[in-house]
């Protein structure tokens, strides 16, 4: 079942992600946030703490692309998302 709360989540990150807001995506971490980031077109995957967030946010937002999400999933803790940039 989704709530509010939860559906609230996915828009506010859906705004922040296409709409290039880097400040409003970093404050939808917890400051003890674990990050896992996984992209298809390079190896170097990573897994980041709350305090590795802000500059690959702030360097993915500020390029010229196209930032969509094709789905987001909301687990109450826990927001699993795919995003594709063109």
């Amino acid at each position: 079942m989704t709530t509010a709360g939860q559906t609230d989540c996915v828009a506010a990150l859906k705004r922040a992600i296409e709409g290039h807001d880097a400040r409003g995506l970093i404050a939808l971490h917890a400051a003890d946030c674990a990050s896992s980031i996984m992209t298809i077109r390079r190896a170097d995957s990573a897994n980041s703490r709350a305090s590795q967030l802000s500059p690959h946010t702030a360097n993915a937002c500020g390029r010229t692309m196209t930032h969509d999400i094709d789905a987001a999933i909301d687990m109450n803790q826990s927001l699993t998302f795919a995003q594709t940039c063109t």
